[in-house]
């Protein structure tokens, strides 16, 4: 920022000098001066942009925290819960909310102010707790999983073992859910919902492009 102002201050001189001296030499050189100037100062404000723009997707890439929202509104109170990938393996609910006991964990699925939120809990195979989505409020634990990439309305996270643990998609009215759900202490899993919600092969039905600090947010 002080080198952009350094230039401001030297284009601003040669253009008051530029109007006072009148030698033909001296404004034929002012002027080549002044476009010098002006053009370093084009290229280093796109510099100074785009190194903003780095910065600012590198912190929200590695943040761990988020919040899941719809890209439309709950149309009524019906809530439908669907299972992995497959819209046959739907439980839906006539009337929010929908509360039911999963691996132990109390999960809630409602309708608030036209908007389907969500409260569950993510553990490992060792019954840790790797993550929780509190009303739609996200929040990971960032040593507890290799890689993690989300956008406005999905969440997927990847496991240490480089395979994908959970994947979560909110559309009006529905809940998408995929992964393996354990309970507290070291176990198989309680629940496991397959189809994954990304397409197939090779990366095995992962929603996200990754390494996600280079493709934040980009679906495959």
């Amino acid at each position: 920022m002080y080198f952009r102002a350094v230039l401001d201050g030297l284009v601003a001189l040669l253009v008051l000098a530029r109007d006072r001296v009148k030698p033909k030499v001296w404004q034929r050189r002012t002027f080549a001066a002044l476009v010098c100037l002006t053009v370093l100062n084009v290229l280093v404000s796109l510099w100074l942009a785009r190194s903003e723009r780095e910065e600012a997707g590198r912190l929200r890439c590695e943040q761990a925290y988020g919040v899941l929202r719809s890209g439309r509104l709950a149309d009524g109170p019906q809530i439908h819960i669907v299972t992995g990938g497959d819209l046959s393996a739907r439980t839906s609910f006539s009337r929010g909310p929908a509360r039911f006991n999963m691996t132990g964990e109390q999960f809630d699925f409602r309708i608030t102010d036209g908007e389907l939120r969500v409260t569950l809990v993510m553990r490992d195979g060792e019954g840790r707790v790797i993550g929780y989505i509190r009303e739609n409020e996200w929040h990971l634990s960032r040593n507890a999983v290799l890689e993690y990439n989300f956008s406005m309305d999905r969440l997927e996270v990847i496991g240490l073992d480089n395979q994908i643990v959970f994947q979560i998609r909110i559309d009006a009215n529905t809940v998408f859910l995929a992964g393996d759900f354990y309970g507290q202490g070291p176990k198989p899993a309680l629940l496991s919902y397959r189809p994954w919600l990304g397409p197939g092969s090779p990366d095995g039905g992962r929603l996200f492009q990754y390494p996600s600090c280079q493709h934040l947010g980009e679906l495959r």
